[in-house]
């Protein structure tokens, strides 16, 4: 009877061990909002029959998830994206991207504002997993002509032009990325964070 009874202890504490570390790695793996939205998201798929991640709860949200993988991306890249409905958007806000970068281990949002009949904003987030970095970026779109402008001294120019001030680029970026983005999600995602708590995230802004 000792020796069974041994072996079943082992097994135990073995289990137990696991279960502990498995518990650490979570912990040391989820370290900011963003790196909840990536894991969770990674592994979903763009067919309707395969696993979906807690994005597609979120209200407003297309009905299903789009993979870019040979499409826009290259089929070295495993790219899941997930897109808000356009009329679940309140103007002028237009869009409202997420893509998921498995492959480079990238978190991509991005969101678009109509800023005048002829000119679309856009603001792009990527969060890098490996080193816990947000970096933020715009440019802008000319409709008529279609012409993308990304360079820093056009990109201030046009603004300035369009009478944007810096007080409304940080209003529309918090108002994409916080209000709606991340308050969505915390409204279907088990989360640790609140909208505005973006601790352990190094922020760089290129505006």
């Amino acid at each position: 009877m000792k020796n069974p009874l041994k072996k079943l202890l082992i097994l135990l504490v073995c289990l137990i061990g696991i279960l502990i570390s498995a518990s650490i790695y979570e912990k040391i793996k989820f370290q900011t909002i963003f790196d909840e939205i990536y894991y969770d998201s990674r592994n979903a798929s763009g067919e309707s029959f395969d696993r979906r991640s807690s994005l597609g709860d979120i209200k407003g949200m297309s009905a299903s998830a789009t993979k870019l993988t040979g499409i826009t991306a290259s089929k070295r890249e495993s790219i899941i994206m997930e897109s808000y409905e356009d009329d679940s958007l309140k103007a002028p806000m237009n869009s409202l991207r997420i893509s998921n970068n498995s492959t480079k281990k990238e978190l991509r949002i991005g969101y678009s504002y109509m800023v005048t009949e002829n000119m679309t904003l856009f603001f792009d987030n990527v969060y890098y997993v490996k080193n816990r970095e947000l970096t933020k970026e715009i440019s802008l779109v000319e409709i008529d002509s279609n012409k993308r402008i990304t360079t820093q001294k056009e990109v201030k120019d046009t603004l300035t032009s369009c009478e944007i001030t810096a007080e409304q680029l940080a209003a529309w970026d918090y108002q994409g990325l916080n209000e709606v983005f991340l308050t969505d999600w915390v409204s279907v995602y088990p989360s640790n964070y609140s909208p505005d708590n973006l601790v352990n995230v190094t922020i760089k802004t290129a505006w």
